[in-house]
């Protein structure tokens, strides 16, 4: 297989760790996850701390969107040197954005690789599931994603993300969207056929 850069984006709570994991598993890619890289790099708050930042929401915005430009640029250095070392890498992060996805296109482009990416969307959604992968996230002692109601989620969260694949950035052969709403044996070995495809 040529070097391919395998990219699992997905709004919070749609399942990309899971997949990710799963798929360095079968394929032998190495699998870098977003949150653990932020991580190890320079911390992820704690619950505490966390509330603590939010008693200023305006501020917490801030800090926020910073956080995750930081994050983003550690991921994107790893793609870089990764792909400059004829590697493949699975990564996963939310892509919530056209800047970012811009970004990623143009990694790709520089290093002129196969991407595959894979959207993960739950096309069922239930408040019961949603809140279930909430309390799991909650039940960490750190916070690395979202932390906020099933109201919020539904008025904030999900309505401003960006899909990848309706955004135009990538090509319709580079995508696959699969549904982690479903059996997670089925969407597991789709992602699996199309990346050795």
């Amino acid at each position: 297989m040529s070097v391919t850069l395998v990219v699992i984006a997905d709004p919070p709570l749609s399942g990309k760790t899971t997949l990710g994991k799963y798929l360095q598993k079968v394929t032998g890619i190495h699998y870098c996850d977003s949150d653990d890289l932020r991580a190890s790099a320079f911390g992820v708050l704690t619950h505490k701390e966390y509330e603590e930042r939010w008693k200023d929401p305006e501020r917490a915005i801030k800090l926020t969107r910073r956080d995750m430009m930081l994050a983003y640029c550690l991921l994107h250095e790893t793609i870089n040197l990764s792909l400059e070392a004829e590697r493949s890498l699975i990564v996963s992060a939310t892509y919530s954005r056209k800047t970012s996805q811009n970004f990623l296109k143009g990694i790709v482009d520089k290093h002129k690789v196969r991407l595959r990416l894979i959207v993960c969307k739950i096309h069922n959604e239930t408040r019961e599931k949603i809140e279930q992968r909430m309390q799991r996230d909650n039940d960490k002692d750190f916070v690395y994603g979202l932390r906020t109601t099933w109201e919020e989620y539904q008025k904030t969260t999900k309505p401003e993300y960006e899909w990848p694949n309706e955004t135009g950035i990538f090509s319709s052969s580079e995508i696959l969207v699969v549904d982690t709403g479903q059996m997670i044996e089925a969407y597991q070995n789709l992602a699996a056929d199309f990346i050795s495809a």
